[in-house]
């Protein structure tokens, strides 16, 4: 888990890690009733997530024609998804394999996620599985609940900015500080390697040399996203006529810098913030700087 800055005090943003997980003593963790509950019924548990993704995706094609119809600023391909999962089995790093971007862990089982695929279709065929009970389904069982990420603001907003969201003008200019998560669905960075018992110091060298390698590419990687996001967000922010006052790479203390993300201070109308935590995909913070204006 990545050590979050002070200004982002309510979520955690993870770091995904490539690795094969400690057992614990005893042969494992208990599954929850709930999981178990899902395994034993398939076809019921299979059928609620097929409803929930086709209510879902639904949603997401309804808004993006109705933003098309409205003029709206132009969306990042890709829409937030909330899922519940199983807290002590599920490993919210493997959302990759059903085509999602990990952007958050919120306590009590619940993740942000966000899917450049707006049918989810990796999802919806890891659900098709699980109901004909397929080899290597089980997983699915884990995932009790999902959620369209435009129902959630608390999520996204700090705990003293959602107590006043419901007094937000549209026509106002509000300063916020805002997370952007710059993880992507392809990057992977394992933990450094250490040395083997009765390991050589060259074998084990080389081993090193290979993750220096490939942390370089990870972090290249994430360089490219984080640019890419930051021209989307800032054409959006500017959409709405507002301003990007600070960005991390300026004078934002490098305590507030992450590997995988970036944070900035911004002004920007009523209207335009609620765009932003509504239908932004990428954000896992938005919290007031000082206080609320």
């Amino acid at each position: 888990m990545v050590e979050r800055s002070d200004r982002f005090p309510h979520i955690q943003l993870s770091l995904a890690k490539e690795g094969i997980a400690a057992s614990p003593p005893g042969g494992g963790r208990q599954k929850d009733p709930q999981t178990l509950g899902n395994l034993g019924d398939r076809w019921g548990h299979g059928s609620r997530l097929n409803s929930s993704v086709a209510s879902i995706t639904a949603n997401w094609k309804e808004t993006q024609e109705k933003r098309e119809e409205e003029k709206q600023p132009e969306l990042p391909n890709s829409r937030r998804i909330i899922l519940k999962i199983d807290p002590h089995l599920f490993d919210p790093d493997s959302l990759k394999a059903y085509g999602i971007e990990l952007i958050a862990e919120i306590e009590d089982g619940y993740i942000i996620g966000a899917s450049a695929d707006l049918e989810l279709s990796e999802l919806r065929t890891k659900i098709e599985k699980f109901i004909k009970e397929e080899a290597r389904s089980g997983k699915v069982a884990e995932i009790w609940d999902m959620i369209d990420g435009i129902k959630k603001p608390e999520y996204i907003l700090s705990p003293e900015l959602m107590a006043h969201w419901d007094l937000v003008k549209d026509d106002q200019i509000y300063t916020v500080d805002v997370g952007i998560a710059c993880v992507g669905i392809k990057s992977k960075l394992s933990e450094c390697p250490k040395i083997k018992k009765d390991e050589n110091a060259d074998h084990f060298q080389e081993r090193v040399n290979r993750w220096i390698d490939k942390r370089d590419l990870t972090y290249e990687k994430w360089d490219e996203i984080k640019s890419e996001r930051e021209d989307e967000f800032t054409e959006f922010i500017q959409s709405y006529q507002g301003k990007i006052l600070d960005i991390v790479d300026g004078s934002i203390p490098q305590s507030a810098k992450l590997p995988d993300s970036f944070s900035c201070r911004i002004q920007i109308s009523g209207k335009g913030l609620k765009d932003l935590v509504f239908n932004f995909p990428y954000i896992f913070d938005v919290s007031e700087p000082d206080e609320f204006a």
